[in-house]
């Protein structure tokens, strides 16, 4: 079976014998001070030449406020670039956690779309 890797761009097969999803999945996620988790409200070329072209290694990149939307790893579910979801996030001081999914949509895998802190003119 394959499993879950942080470091792969392999994205995992569907989970649905876990029945919930896979734990990798569920791992809080540190954020570094100035990176922030993307807008829901992404702007359409960051869909076009972020999002879609690219598997990151997972069937959806998941935004602020939970909009999750397709990668080009999530053959047959929906059109890369798309919204796909709403996934729920939960927020702790500086970190991020994605909800457990249960029944059908037990089988999607996520990960959390940052940005990096944009660079001011005093910095």
């Amino acid at each position: 079976p394959q499993k879950a890797c942080e470091a792969s761009a392999v994205v995992p097969k569907k989970y649905e014998r876990f029945r919930a999803t896979h734990e990798s999945v569920l791992k809080w996620n540190e954020l570094l001070t100035g990176w922030k988790l993307c807008p829901s409200d992404v702007d359409p070329s960051v869909k076009e030449r972020v999002i879609k072209p690219y598997t990151w290694g997972t069937h959806l990149l998941v935004c602020e406020d939970g909009k999750a939307y397709a990668t080009a790893g999530a053959v047959g579910a929906g059109q890369a670039g798309s919204l796909q979801m709403i996934w729920d996030i939960e927020k702790g001081p500086g970190r991020y956690q994605l909800h457990k999914l249960v029944g059908v949509n037990s089988f999607w895998h996520g990960k959390l779309l940052i940005r990096a802190p944009v660079p001011t003119s005093d910095s």
